[in-house]
């Protein structure tokens, strides 16, 4: 990191700051995983797990302002953009986080991200058609949608939970079906179907 730092105050090149950046985010990460693990290994420990969430905090806190930097410097990097909206959305900066996914779903190697966490922002400021038809795109634009993956439950189970709060009751019930019919103990998925058959007398 000196190295980085002299070269980068000698030269002004960005990347070499940006450089500096990623070593503290693995350094966040690298602590977190081994207050992770002591929580895990004895969940009685309290002032591990009070530990563990204020570093989480910290590493989000700086995570945010180095991307809004990366993003400012590197305007047209749609990476970073993708990496600044999931930042966004963490701190629940949900407008904020709206605009740059919406920027950073034109990549294609974050589209299905991008359009998913853009429908779920959309879905926290109460907008929840624009989450329905957000939502429905992450799951066209995702090769192996049909496949009950980890990552193809998580997008449908959104996409129901979307459809419930627009009131779309007859399609929140058959997706949470079809994510029963993958994995019965995902999430509450089996509690939400059953609720609202039972409302819709189904």
């Amino acid at each position: 990191m000196d190295m980085l730092a002299t070269a980068f105050k000698a030269t002004k090149i960005y990347r070499l700051k940006a450089a500096i950046g990623d070593v503290r985010m693995r350094q966040y990460k690298r602590k977190l995983r081994i207050l992770r693990e002591a929580v895990k290994a004895n969940p009685a420990d309290k002032d591990s797990l009070h530990q563990y969430h204020e570093l989480d905090k910290q590493r989000l806190e700086y995570e945010l302002g180095e991307y809004k930097e990366r993003a400012e410097f590197m305007p047209t990097e749609m990476a970073i953009k993708y990496e600044l909206g999931v930042r966004q959305y963490e701190s629940k900066h949900y407008d904020e986080a709206i605009a740059s996914l919406q920027e950073a779903q034109v990549n294609p190697k974050h589209r299905v991200e991008a359009l998913h966490l853009l429908g779920r922002s959309f879905l926290h400021q109460n907008m929840k058609p624009e989450a329905v038809d957000t939502l429905k795109r992450s799951i066209d634009e995702y090769d192996l949608a049909s496949t009950g993956n980890a990552k193809s439950l998580d997008l449908h189970y959104w996409y129901a939970r979307a459809l419930e709060e627009n009131k779309q009751t007859n399609e929140a019930i058959d997706i949470y079906s079809k994510i029963v019919r993958w994995n019965m103990q995902y999430l509450d998925a089996r509690k939400r179907l059953n609720d609202l058959r039972e409302k819709s007398g189904g």
